[in-house]
């Protein structure tokens, strides 16, 4: 197995380390824009205000749209992996060769991907949060089911457990990922409405408000989980009895 430099999972300060360098970078390049259109137009006094107005925006904006693709784009580096185990190269089509995990070489986590066919890794289903683990579930297991799926019980524990029989990609230590890791997923400088995730790794995956269950429990209130969605890609608390999409993840050893 490839050695992997992980990075701290802290989604709070990996956010803000990236958006603020985002933020300093278009700064300066809106100053740098601003600052020559307004010395361009501020010398021919003897033109009218409207025909300056028009230079400026003339000269600015090719600038600002200059400045929004000099901006910088967070780097993922993942390698795809198919249903046994074997790394696909660069080039693989999910078509023709479709890889069921992808492994992420800054976090060292490895993660489930999602089919358009029906089954335990379809895109459609959807699963309620459950989970007897006392020490996770905040004193409320959640909804044993409600949830809409095949091949498994329709809630997240009853997901994982069938992610774990069917050894995916070889593993049995799948698991639903904490709200953190999650975070690790999302490209924080794409907008909405996303999608926020890289889509060429994974494919299939849905863009919508309904999100993707954490094993998080919200601490404040029993009754509610953590979940992030990928077209705002931003994490929220949900009620557990509520159906929502779910991804499992492992983590390299």
């Amino acid at each position: 197995m490839n050695q992997v430099s992980q990075e701290p999972l802290d989604s709070a300060v990996r956010r803000r380390k990236f958006a603020r360098g985002r933020k300093n970078a278009a700064d300066k390049c809106i100053r740098s824009v601003l600052f020559a259109t307004r010395a361009a137009v501020a010398r021919p006094l003897f033109l009218p205000f409207w025909l300056r107005y028009l230079a400026a925006l003339a000269l600015g904006l090719p600038g600002l749209v200059a400045c929004e693709k000099a901006i910088p784009n967070y780097e993922f580096h993942l390698t795809r992996i198919d249903a046994t185990g074997k790394e696909l190269g660069e080039g693989a089509n999910f078509a023709e060769h479709p890889w069921a995990c992808v492994r992420d070489e800054k976090t060292g986590l490895t993660w489930e991907v999602k089919t358009a066919a029906p089954g335990l890794h379809a895109r459609e289903n959807t699963y309620t949060w459950y989970s007897t683990d006392e020490t996770a579930n905040m004193g409320y297991e959640g909804k044993r089911e409600g949830g809409a799926c095949t091949a498994s019980a329709c809630n997240t524990e009853a997901f994982v457990a069938a992610v774990n029989a069917e050894k995916l990609c070889g593993y049995t230590d799948w698991r639903m990922p904490t709200t953190n890791e999650a975070s690790s997923l999302v490209d924080a400088s794409v907008r909405y409405p996303g999608p926020t995730i890289p889509e060429e790794f994974f494919p299939n995956t849905q863009n919508s408000k309904i999100g993707y269950w954490t094993a998080t429990a919200f601490d404040k209130h029993a009754d509610g989980a953590w979940a992030w969605r990928f077209d705002h890609g931003a994490d929220f608390v949900a009620l557990k009895d509520q159906p929502r999409y779910a991804r499992a993840v492992r983590a390299n050893r």
